[in-house]
């Protein structure tokens, strides 16, 4: 009997439906509890390119509810894009399935095929506003989802078109600030939010003209709540316009990056723009794309996204930032009033 019997038999998918679920390029951004789930899922539905992302490794606190890993992976210290590669190759052996061991900073810097849908099962709301600019410059969708302690949300997002996550989230900074906050959750959260998301994803490859763009779904596993909220595209989101280079402040706040040994701070975002004639100045080799710039000054790394958004790598403390990025600014509006 053909492996898709079953879900081919379900009108709204079909042979033609399942013929598109296989020709669709997958990436999952974070592979814990949310990404072993759902890639688990996709996989079996028929998904046979998948990109896997992911810098951490397995440990045994993440057994609780991250399923395609085991005892002997949190014991061997294997990295979770691998772990979760090697249990899903058992599953689906002719699927093709990419592990890259690394932030999605790192990804988007790569010279790799653009995917044909995103899905966030990260833990950070740093990373889902790279995914967010991501997916507007490419012009792709991708299937937002958060979970804590008991509740969560999912929302398909189509930020050229509709609303993107800063218009959903109008507090998204305030989010990014409180990422290092260490929250629980229950074990059956976790496959319900993915249930959805999955849900999602299926609808937008098989049926996208069904699918609501405008719309976060909010769940609670404890008092069994389902919720729809609807979402406007803001007129002033940051995030769908560019912003004018201004006058910086002069003191930054710098913080650590969760699970990371990377600091970030925001600085004018059209420095962006302008770090080309900076890095020239100062003779520092540059790797640059529309997404992202990377530079090495003093042995250190630095990436800067178009929002603004700067990335410190190698450095041991705030402190020693800060004459680096006083520099960076003051060479930046030097170039901008010249």
């Amino acid at each position: 009997m053909e492996r898709y019997d079953r879900q081919i038999r379900v009108k709204k998918i079909g042979p033609c439906g399942q013929e598109k679920i296989a020709q669709v390029h997958v990436l999952i951004v974070g592979c814990g509890a949310l990404g072993s789930y759902t890639a688990e899922q996709l996989l079996r539905m028929g998904i046979k390119k998948m990109t896997l992302l992911d810098f951490d490794y397995v440990e045994l606190s993440n057994l609780q509810r991250q399923t395609l890993f085991t005892e002997a992976d949190a014991t061997n210290n294997v990295a979770k894009v691998e772990a979760a590669k090697n249990a899903l190759s058992k599953i689906d052996s002719s699927a093709k399935i990419f592990a890259y061991k690394e932030s999605f900073s790192d990804y988007i810097l790569q010279e790799e095929s653009c995917p044909d849908l995103i899905l966030d099962c990260s833990d950070n709301y740093q990373v889902r506003e790279e995914i967010n600019n991501y997916c507007h410059y490419y012009k792709i969708p991708f299937v937002f989802a958060a979970l804590a302690a008991t509740s969560g949300q999912v929302m398909a997002i189509n930020p050229v078109d509709a609303p993107c996550l800063g218009c959903a989230l109008p507090q998204l900074d305030a989010l990014i600030q409180k990422d290092c906050d260490l929250l629980g959750v229950i074990t059956p959260l976790v496959p319900m939010i993915s249930s959805y998301q999955v849900s999602l994803a299926l609808k937008i490859i098989t049926n996208p003209k069904e699918v609501i763009w405008d719309e976060m779904l909010y769940i609670d596993a404890w008092s069994y709540q389902l919720q729809n909220f609807k979402v406007k595209k803001q007129a002033h989101c940051k995030y769908c316009q560019k912003t004018e280079l201004k006058n910086a402040p002069q003191n930054f706040m710098i913080k650590k990056m969760c699970g990371q040994n990377v600091f970030s701070t925001q600085i004018p975002a059209a420095t962006f723009f302008l770090i080309d004639h900076f890095c020239q100045k100062q003779q520092l080799p540059l790797k640059k794309n529309p997404l992202a710039a990377r530079f090495t000054w003093d042995d250190y790394e630095f990436t800067l996204f178009p929002n603004g958004r700067l990335h410190f790598y190698g450095f041991t403390s705030s402190k020693s930032i800060q004459p680096y990025l006083d520099n960076l600014v003051k060479g930046a509006l030097i170039a901008h009033e010249s």
